[in-house]
């Protein structure tokens, strides 16, 4: 099993969203939080999933949200470089 690392941008990014959802809907916060860290998992295992959105950097969904994901393979592990809501310009930056 790979590792899936991430970024304080994408820490960052977690705690962001967490504090938009705090009083509009905490439940969705949580499961959120527990797809996206099961998808890191699974993009640890297999990191070629994602489509490349540009040389080096891949994206994936996080499931049953409206949340992406931007990452990269390092070496035998995947970096999360960022979370973004999929309305947000997340092509703007990694």
């Amino acid at each position: 099993m790979s590792r899936a690392y991430w970024t304080r941008l994408a820490q960052a990014d977690l705690v962001a969203i967490e504090d938009y959802y705090e009083t509009r809907d905490p439940d969705f916060f949580l499961r959120l939080q527990r797809r996206a860290m099961a998808a890191s998992r699974f993009l640890a295992d297999h990191p070629r999933a994602g489509p490349e959105i540009e040389l080096g950097t891949r994206k994936w969904s996080v499931p049953t949200t409206d949340f992406i994901m931007v990452y990269r393979i390092v070496g035998a592990a995947i970096e999360v470089l960022r979370v973004y809501h999929a309305a947000q310009n997340w092509r703007a930056e990694p």
